[in-house]
Formats: C-alpha cells, structure tokens, sequence
C-alpha cells in the first residue's frame, strides 16, 4: 500500500519548496493574456506544496494564480530569458489562498465540494476561494476557519457547532477578546 502511494507521488512534479512555476495559459497557449487592456496582462503560475488542513492531514496541495503585469515589463523579461514556461517565476514569493463569506468579484461561484458537488459552507454561510500570488516569505493564507479561531480567541480547533452559535454578523463587527 505504502509503495502504491510512494509511486503516486513520485510520478507529479512537486516541490516542498512551493516554488512557483510559470505555466502557459490553457485556453491560449501563450505565456501571457492580455484582456481588456492592451497595456496588461495576465500570466498563469501554479506551485504544487505540501499543506496540511486542520484536523493535522498533510496532502499535496496544487495551486495556481494569474499574475497581473504590464505588458512591457512581462515582454522585457521574456527578452532577458528570466520569463519561460515551465521555468520558475522570476520573483520570490508564493501562491496563497484566501477565503471570504463574499465574493472576490461579481458572479463568483462558491467553493464546491468536487466529490459531491456541494457548496462548501462554514457556519452556515457559503465560502468564496481565491488565490493570489504575494511576494515575500511572510504571505499566508487568509482561511476563514482561521480568522474566527482568531477572533473567538481559542487556541484549539473551533467545532463549527460551536461557531454557528455565534451570528453571522457578530463574527464580522464584534471583535472578541482573545
């Protein structure tokens, strides 16, 4: 069993190091999009980390970002060889991923279950997923479940009973002692 696992692993592409890796877009093929404006566009990245959830599971964790850059800067680095797919991105950083009870943009969907194809909800209310590149060795992830253990001030796993007791919008104006 233990030998079956170790070749699953083995055969992805993954660091421990979580370092980001420029990817073509899948839709176009090219290294970067340009959208709406002519002077920005958009360059996919993705690191594969090892995470682990709050009940202590470690799993490998694939993340992937769009980068938002002005053309010239993303064209001059292209130039200089430090912009290549499958290469990593020219700058220091990682993929963090952060959570809201409220859409990122208009017309989000929820983050969905992709087993059973539920919305995924905390304390009753649906939770919203985006991910973002930040440079800098302090950028973290910003989960929800997180933010209320913080705000509830305990120090243990919240029991999301226990959260659903709090109303929703007393988690987002009271702040609680710690």
């Amino acid at each position: 069993m233990a030998t079956e696992n170790a070749k699953q692993v083995e055969n992805r592409d993954f660091s421990l190091s979580g370092d980001v890796i420029v990817k073509v877009h899948p839709e176009t093929g090219a290294i970067y999009t340009v959208r709406n404006n002519p002077e920005w566009c958009s360059i996919r990245v993705e690191s594969i980390v090892l995470g682990n959830n709050e009940k202590g599971l470690f799993t490998l964790q694939k993340r992937v970002a769009f980068i938002r850059m002005q053309v010239a800067v993303a064209d001059s680095l292209i130039v200089q060889g430090q912009l290549k797919p499958e290469r990593p991105f020219p700058f220091k950083g990682k993929i963090v991923i952060k959570e809201s009870w409220e859409e990122f943009h208009p017309g989000q969907v929820p983050k969905v279950n992709p087993q059973t194809g539920e919305v995924i909800e905390y304390a009753g209310y649906p939770v919203y997923r985006a991910t973002y590149f930040q440079s800098g060795e302090h950028a973290h992830d910003e989960l929800i479940a997180d933010w209320v253990r913080r705000q509830v001030g305990t120090v243990q796993a919240v029991d999301e009973e226990a959260v659903v007791q709090v109303p929703f919008e007393e988690l987002q104006q009271k702040e609680y002692a710690a």
